[in-house]
């Protein structure tokens, strides 16, 4: 699993010592102006967003998304998960195949994620009244740590939880908070004093930011196509990035046949034997979190869908034939639910050139899952609407 929102390590301009003293004078005025107006995260935002602070601005669009969605007055659906969703969906492309009046498809999908680090934003998810949440499992959403996989884990979980946790509303606080491990808890930001803790940890870099930029006409900030990058909130290319949000390019247009099971043949043999090619039918703190968000939406009166995106169809190669039962019997128990819809994927026959990578598709990949995905969901939503 690939940490995409840890801090960023670099500078485009460091500071003389000389500036020290200014710099130490400034963010004490923002500080006070903190204590005074509750004005810093507006001035840190931007910042994390564009990636001038940490690696991958997606981590902290969440919230503001949801207001966003709250706003929108369309019919609403909403996708969360890992990359693996992430690079499937194009919101756009399903906004144009509906045939349901005024609807929009949000695709907050994010790096690295799973059920686990994800229950955290469903008080606010659900605010947002979406119609339709589309919940991604797949191998990779199924496995549980211990011991050396916690540590592992515990690094994510520990910059997602804190980001997220600064950025919530107090009153997004709910019973996920009692389904995290007690080494995890210790992550969130419960009061206005550990939030404020945690926003001063980035105001000296956003202050060195932005007198940068003032300064030096240097930045941090990534390219506007970058993967990592978000658009500034309430801008045209917000609204459209919360649908469609910017892709990396394909690892395997530019390779040959050969060179791409030479890949595999690297890669998976190793692969085949961790947490995220080995799902569990239950027990682990994933499940606990897909219990959690499952049923919260649905006592909500929120429709739900499962959706297996797939991965590479070489991937089965490395496989044991029953390696992947615990994802199947997971579909099989969570189908079972009214109002949860089962779109399962992964076993479905997929074109070898609809991928850019192991597991994520490309925009071949994309068009198909939106001419497949994009039917469904406007059957359960006529069904809602009638």
């Amino acid at each position: 699993m690939g940490i995409q929102g840890t801090p960023r390590d670099c500078r485009a301009n460091t500071p003389e010592p000389s500036q020290d003293l200014v710099l130490s004078v400034l963010v004490a005025s923002f500080v006070l102006l903190y204590l005074s107006t509750n004005t810093v995260p507006a001035l840190i935002k931007p910042a994390l967003l564009d990636g001038s602070l940490i690696s991958n601005g997606r981590f902290a669009m969440t919230y503001d998304g949801y207001e966003t969605v709250a706003d929108d007055n369309a019919v609403t659906v909403v996708a969360i998960g890992s990359s693996v969703l992430m690079a499937a969906m194009d919101g756009r492309c399903m906004q144009e195949q509906t045939e349901i009046t005024n609807a929009r498809f949000y695709n907050f999908a994010m790096s690295g994620a799973y059920p686990y680090s994800e229950m955290v934003q469903v008080p606010a998810l659900i605010e947002a009244k979406p119609d339709v949440v589309l919940i991604e499992i797949g191998p990779n959403s199924l496995w549980g740590w211990t011991g050396d996989i916690w540590t592992g884990a515990a690094e994510y979980n520990e910059f997602r939880f804190q980001l997220m946790s600064m950025t919530m509303s107090p009153h997004h606080m709910g019973d996920w908070y009692y389904i995290l491990e007690p080494e995890d808890r210790v992550f969130i930001d419960r009061d206005q004093t550990e939030k404020m803790d945690a926003w001063s940890e980035y105001t000296r870099d956003a202050i060195e930011e932005y007198l940068s930029r003032e300064i030096d006409d240097v930045t941090n900030a990534l390219g506007v196509t970058s993967y990592s990058y978000v658009p500034p909130i309430g801008s045209n290319e917000w609204d459209t990035y919360l649908s469609k949000p910017n892709w990396r390019e394909s690892k395997f247009d530019e390779k040959t046949t050969e060179e791409i099971r030479a890949y595999f043949d690297e890669v998976m043999p190793a692969k085949s034997k961790q947490g995220v090619y080995n799902p569990k039918a239950n027990g682990t703190q994933n499940h606990q979190a897909l219990d959690y968000t499952i049923h919260e939406l649905l006592n909500a009166s929120i429709d739900v869908v499962l959706i297996g995106a797939p991965h590479h169809p070489w991937v089965n190669d490395y496989l044991e034939p029953s390696q992947l039962d615990g994802m199947n019997e997971t579909y099989a128990h969570y189908s079972q639910f009214e109002g949860v819809t089962a779109l399962q994927m992964y076993w479905d026959e997929w074109p070898t050139e609809a991928f850019s990578d192991r597991n994520h598709l490309d925009s071949d990949g994309r068009e198909i899952f939106c001419e497949r995905v994009t039917p469904v969901i406007d059957s359960i939503i006529s069904t809602r609407l009638n």
